[in-house]
């Protein structure tokens, strides 16, 4: 994470800490909302769909 230089100088460490977290946080959120359930599936059953021309 390249942008974690010019982030500290500005926030400091513990903002930097805090800004990576939040940004964890929300995508682990938005894939658990959006994020395609692949238990138990194969690959091509995932991907059924996606890839037919």
């Amino acid at each position: 994470m390249w942008i974690a230089f010019f982030m500290t100088t500005t926030l400091g460490t513990t903002g930097c800490y805090i800004i990576n977290s939040a940004l964890a946080i929300f995508t682990a959120i938005w894939l658990a909302i959006f994020g395609v359930e692949t238990r138990g599936r194969t690959l091509e059953e995932i991907t059924k769909g996606l890839l037919d021309d």
